[in-house]
């Protein structure tokens, strides 16, 4: 996002990241859907006693060659993470820092790393799937009005 403008960066995640989710939900939810009207795989019902995550991991096992898929899904999760993770620690950083040239320090940003980690692992010891659902709805809630906002940011 280096040189680009605050209306360019926004436009191009929400271009960009719309544009994979459709490709995304649209092949493996259309080849979910053929794999259930053919019989080939019960979705539903594998969707129903194991979750979703691992009726995701299941359609991708009906696939030629699902073994590299798994792998190359693993490894973009991955990067998506990370990525992530890196670009929150950065914005958090700089904007607790008082004076930034550059970039914001090295052990700052490792900080707030560590810190944007501790919410998801201490809900995967506590919590399990239920506290992750409210987690989940707490997040959609949150996101609503920062929509909002962004629309505001690209238009001024």
């Amino acid at each position: 996002s280096k040189g680009r403008t605050l209306k360019e960066v926004i436009l191009g995640t929400i271009i960009y990241g719309t544009l994979g989710c459709v490709l995304f939900f649209g092949i493996f939810g259309n080849y979910a859907v053929y794999l259930q009207i053919t019989h080939q795989f019960d979705v539903v019902s594998f969707l129903n006693t194991h979750g979703t995550e691992a009726a995701i991991v299941e359609v991708i096992h009906q696939l030629p060659f699902h073994n590299i898929i798994v792998v190359l899904f693993l490894i973009s999760a991955f990067l998506f993470l990370a990525t992530t993770f890196d670009s929150g620690s950065y914005i958090l950083a700089s904007a607790s820092q008082k004076k930034v040239i550059g970039e914001p320090l090295r052990a700052n940003r490792l900080f707030w790393a560590f810190a944007l980690c501790l919410l998801p692992f201490s809900l995967m010891l506590v919590g399990g799937q239920r506290a992750l659902d409210v987690l989940k709805t707490a997040s959609i809630l949150a996101s609503v009005p920062l929509i909002v906002i962004f629309v505001f940011m690209m238009i001024s």
